[in-house]
C-alpha cells in the first residue's frame, strides 16, 4: 500500500479589500488537484467561482487506516523545518500570484445560461423537466446547497426545483403561471427565454425559500402543499404540468442523480414517466465547462503546481512525508489557497506512471475518444511494466463544483463578491465532499465519448507494499480543428521529470 497522508482543513482564498455586505451565502466550486514529482504532493481543492478557494470539511486528520496512514519519522528540526517554509513561502510570493487574474465573478446571465443548457438538452431528449432537490445540481442552477436549506440533515419533506423548456414537450405548449395549490398568485414565474423554472416547496416553508435570493431575472414562483397533502400528486396536477389536466398526457421527467430514493419512487408512483440522468443528455451540460468555469478552474490548478513547485526548490534530505504536507499548505497558504486535504508521497517508478500518463493523453486526442479507452491505454503502459496489478483505480474522472463551501451572491449586482476572509473560513457544515463528477474514467465506461469543453483528471498510479506513486494533471478537452482533439493542461505545463514538476 502507499504510504499515505490525509487531512482536512478550512481554506480560504480573496484578496485584501474592502467588499459590499452579502445577503446569502451559495455554493459554487471547483475542484483540481496534482501529483506532480517523485516526492509527489497532491492538494486537492475546493474552488468557489470568486478570488477564492475556500471551505471547511468534516475530514479528521489521517483518515486512511493506520496501516496506510504511517510515516517515517522527520529528521530535521523545528529551526530547520522553519527555514525550509520561509524559503517556499518566499519563493511561492516572489511570483506576484499572476494565475488570478483568469478568474472573475459569476454573474446573474451564468446561471441563466445553465437553466437554458439544460432546457436545450431536455428538449433534444424529449423530456418534459429535470427534477432536482437540494445539492450540487441544484447549487449550479439555483444557487442553493443542502446544507443551505436544511443545515442538519436532509428532511422528509420534499423542496424541488423544476426547469422545463419554454414550450413544453408532452403539451408543445408554454407552461402556464404558476400558482399556489390554494389558487393564490405569487410573485411572477421565472420564466426565462428558453427555459422555465418552479418550485415544489411545503406551505410553511414557501416564506423561507422566497428568501433564499436565487439568481433569476424575475422573482421564482412556487407550487406549495399542506402537510397533510400528498406533495408529488400536488405537484403532478399544478399548472407546471397543465397537459396533464388537459389531454392526460403523462410528464416524462429527468431526476437528478442525487436524488433520494423515496422521492423517485413517490413521483413515479403518482405518475411521473421518472428517468434517471446517467447517460442522459442532462447530464453532459456540467461536463462541458464555459470560459468562466474554465478560468476558474485555471487560476487554482496553475497556483497549485506553482505550490508545489516553490517547495521543491526547498526540499532538503531528512524531511518526512507530514513535514512536506505541512510545508506545502503554509506555503498556499500564504497566496490565499489551503487544501482540504492532501496526499504526500515518497516513492520511485515515476517513469512509468509519465508514460502511463502520456498514453492516457493519446488516447484523450483520437476522435472518437470514450472514457474506457483513455483508461485502458494507461492501463496498458502500466502494465507493460509490469505493474498492471498495482493500478487500482480508474485513470480519472471529471471535476468541477462538486465537494466545497460557499461562495457568495450579492443580489443588488446581481454577482459573486467576496467577504471578510473570517466568514469564509467559518464552519459551513457542509456534510457532501466528493470531488469526483462525470465523464468517469474507467475501463467499463464505453458509452461515454470524449467531447469539447469537458474538463478531467489524468491520474495514473501504482501502490506497491511499500510506496506509492500517482502523478496526475487536470486538462481541458479542445477542437483541435479537425477530427482529432487537442488537449490542453490547465495548469500550462505538466511536469519534466521527477525532480522537475
Amino acid at each position: 500500500m502507499a504510504q499515505r497522508v490525509k487531512a482536512g482543513f478550512a481554506s480560504t482564498m480573496a484578496p485584501r479589500h474592502e467588499l459590499p455586505f452579502l445577503s446569502r451565502q451559495q455554493h459554487e466550486h471547483y475542484h483540481c488537484s496534482f501529483l506532480r514529482t517523485s516526492i509527489l504532493l497532491c492538494p486537492f481543492f475546493a474552488l468557489t467561482l470568486l478570488y477564492r478557494i475556500y471551505g471547511s470539511f468534516p475530514f479528521p486528520v489521517n483518515v486512511l487506516s493506520e496501516a496506510q496512514s504511517k510515516t517515517k519519522p522527520s529528521n530535521v528540526d523545528d529551526s530547520t523545518l522553519s527555514s525550509i517554509q520561509q524559503c517556499a513561502v518566499s519563493a511561492y510570493r516572489s511570483t506576484g500570484l499572476p494565475w488570478l487574474s483568469t478568474s472573475s465573478p459569476l454573474p446573474l446571465e451564468e446561471f441563466v445560461d445553465r437553466r437554458t443548457r439544460v432546457a436545450e438538452a431536455l428538449r433534444k431528449a424529449g423530456v418534459d423537466a429535470l427534477v432536482v432537490e437540494p445539492g450540487f445540481w441544484f447549487q449550479w442552477l439555483a444557487n442553493v446547497s443542502q446544507v443551505e436549506w436544511e443545515s442538519w440533515e436532509p428532511e422528509e419533506r420534499p423542496f424541488l426545483m423544476i426547469i422545463q423548456p419554454a414550450k413544453s414537450i408532452s403539451s408543445n405548449s408554454s407552461p402556464s403561471p404558476i400558482l399556489t395549490s390554494t389558487s393564490l398568485p405569487l410573485q411572477p414565474s421565472a420564466v426565462e427565454a428558453d427555459s422555465h423554472t418552479a418550485f415544489l416547496v411545503p406551505s410553511f416553508e414557501a416564506a423561507r425559500a422566497r428568501l433564499l435570493n436565487m439568481p433569476f431575472p424575475n422573482p421564482p414562483s412556487f407550487v406549495t402543499y399542506e402537510e397533510h397533502w400528498d406533495p408529488y400528486m400536488t405537484l403532478l396536477n399544478s399548472s407546471v404540468f397543465p397537459f396533464v389536466s388537459d389531454n392526460g398526457c403523462v410528464p416524462s421527467i429527468v431526476v437528478g442523480d442525487e436524488m433520494r430514493d423515496f422521492i423517485s419512487r413517490a413521483l413515479s408512483q403518482v405518475g411521473f414517466s421518472v428517468h434517471g440522468m446517467v447517460g442522459s443528455e442532462v447530464e453532459k451540460v456540467r461536463m462541458r465547462k464555459t470560459a468562466m468555469e474554465v478560468g476558474i478552474l485555471r487560476a487554482v490548478n496553475t497556483g497549485t503546481v506553482v505550490a508545489i513547485r516553490a517547495v521543491r526548490k526547498c526540499l532538503k534530505p531528512g524531511l518526512s512525508e507530514e513535514d512536506v504536507r505541512q510545508v506545502l499548505d503554509e506555503t498556499l497558504g500564504a497566496g490565499g489557497l489551503t487544501p482540504f486535504f492532501d496526499i504526500v508521497l515518497f516513492a520511485q517508478v515515476w517513469d512509468v506512471i509519465s508514460r502511463a500518463q502520456d498514453a492516457s493523453m493519446s488516447a484523450l486526442r483520437q476522435a472518437n475518444a470514450t472514457a474506457a479507452s483513455i483508461d485502458l491505454a494507461a492501463r496498458d503502459a502500466i502494465s507493460v511494466a509490469g505493474y498492471g496489478e498495482a493500478f487500482t483505480h480508474r485513470v480519472g474522472h471529471g471535476i468541477g463544483m462538486k465537494g466545497a463551501p460557499p461562495s457568495f451572491f450579492h443580489a443588488a449586482s446581481n454577482e459573486l463578491v467576496d467577504n471578510e476572509i473570517e466568514l469564509a473560513l467559518a464552519d459551513s457544515g457542509l456534510t457532501e465532499s466528493t470531488a469526483h463528477e462525470p465523464p468517469y474514467l474507467h475501463q467499463g465506461n464505453k458509452d461515454t465519448t470524449i467531447e469539447e469543453k469537458m474538463v478531467m483528471t489524468l491520474e495514473p498510479g501504482v501502490y506497491l507494499k511499500e510506496f506509492g506513486v500517482r502523478t496526475e494533471d487536470v486538462v481541458m478537452v479542445v477542437n483541435g480543428g479537425g477530427e482529432d482533439l487537442r488537449v490542453e493542461v490547465l495548469s500550462g505545463q505538466r511536469a519534466n521529470g521527477p525532480w522537475d514538476p
